[in-house]
């Protein structure tokens, strides 16, 4: 899951502060589960297999994120308004566009989940390839 806040509310503590939060804050928050499937990009000229001996060295492009589906049927919202302030859809229009775009870059830049991407794709060449009696070494670029 994802959490984003998005608020104006003043923490000052101070009373002109407190004011400003009675009539005038406007806090959203909004949780939303992911699907982020990671992997690799290839085209025909990025794959590489060379073999020497018992080895396998397989050159692929780094890992990346592939895609990103957010779950909108399970998305949780909290909202705190001041009395002054009105439902403004294009306030949620941008803080939904932010929500995505924070996300995505957020996933795009985990090194763990880009590790384990990694680790998943050799794993899955040495077993196709452990049948011939071959070790495989996979170097991302």
């Amino acid at each position: 899951t994802t959490t984003f806040k998005s608020t104006n509310a003043d923490s000052s503590g101070g009373i002109w502060g407190s004011l400003k939060n009675v009539f005038a804050e406007n806090t959203a928050i909004v949780t939303i589960p992911y699907t982020a499937k990671y992997g690799v990009a290839l085209k025909e000229s990025d794959l590489k297999i060379e073999k020497k001996d018992s080895i396998v060295n397989i050159t692929i492009p780094a890992t990346q994120l592939l895609s990103l589906e957010l779950h909108l049927d399970r998305l949780e919202t909290t909202s705190k308004k001041g009395l002054l302030i009105m439902e403004d859809d294009a306030y949620f229009n941008q803080f939904q566009k932010k929500l995505y775009s924070d996300t995505r870059q957020q996933l795009e830049k985990n090194a763990g989940y880009l590790q384990q991407s990694k680790q998943r794709i050799e794993s899955i060449l040495a077993a196709y390839y452990k049948p011939l009696g071959l070790k495989v070494q996979c170097r991302f670029e």
